[in-house]
């Protein structure tokens, strides 16, 4: 009897292909609502549960992220980054953010962290935020987290991007 599986006989089975439509949503401040529906294919058994894993970021690209930015990964505020690089760090000049039809005034290149928060706080659009800043390769990232920003009373609304010009003449 040592040879002969237990049961004797049975169908082949695969592991299931995953579902082919996910969605998620926030459902409150604190949680969020995963909505799927079953895959096309169950491997040859009926599924009888779901195990739901999520990440925001696959664990052998945390370890190479600056720590400064690994906070950023799991925040209850929005964060965007600015980056700023150069093949040598001889980097000059000054640049604008806008950020929801408002522009801030020059900004230094250089600037410090709390540099880069009073010039974007002066916005009316922009409310209180954080920003740390980190050097990487030849220029600086400054993460932002806007603390008290919720688009037009949305929390689950993202809000407006950054964007940065360098050309005086745009905006």
């Amino acid at each position: 009897h040592a040879g002969i599986p237990a049961p004797v006989l049975e169908s082949p089975k695969t592991q299931s292909m995953p579902p082919s439509f996910v969605q998620v949503r926030p459902s409150s401040s604190t949680s969020v609502k995963v909505l799927f529906s079953p895959p096309d294919d169950d491997g040859g058994f009926p599924i009888t549960k779901y195990k739901i894993e999520w990440d925001s970021i696959g664990y052998q690209y945390l370890e190479k992220t600056p720590k400064v930015l690994q906070n950023s990964f799991f925040t209850e505020f929005e964060v965007q980054t600015i980056t700023l690089n150069s093949d040598d760090f001889d980097v000059t000049g000054h640049f604008r953010i806008l950020f929801d039809h408002h522009i801030t005034k020059l900004i230094d290149v250089k600037c410090t962290a709390d540099e880069m928060r009073f010039a974007l706080e002066e916005l009316p659009s922009v409310g209180a935020v954080e920003v740390v800043r980190h050097e990487n390769f030849n220029g600086f990232v400054w993460a932002v987290s806007f603390l008290t920003n919720f688009a037009e009373g949305d929390w689950y609304r993202d809000l407006p991007e950054m964007r940065v010009s360098v050309d005086p003449k745009r905006w």
